[in-house]
């Protein structure tokens, strides 16, 4: 199972940002195998990207 959240917005004509954060969880057989270490994890992102030549 995931759930997650992502933010995006252009700061002027050429920059853009953005985050995230989730996370996701083993269910059923997987959660319960012996090769799982942690059935939970977390997330989180950012970025900042550059557009040119436009």
């Amino acid at each position: 199972m995931d759930l997650g959240v992502d933010v995006m917005t252009a700061l002027n004509r050429h920059w853009v940002v953005w985050g995230g954060v989730g996370v996701s969880q083993l269910q059923g057989d997987a959660r319960r195998s012996p090769l799982t270490v942690r059935p939970t994890a977390y997330t989180a992102s950012l970025g900042l990207a550059y557009r040119c030549c436009r």
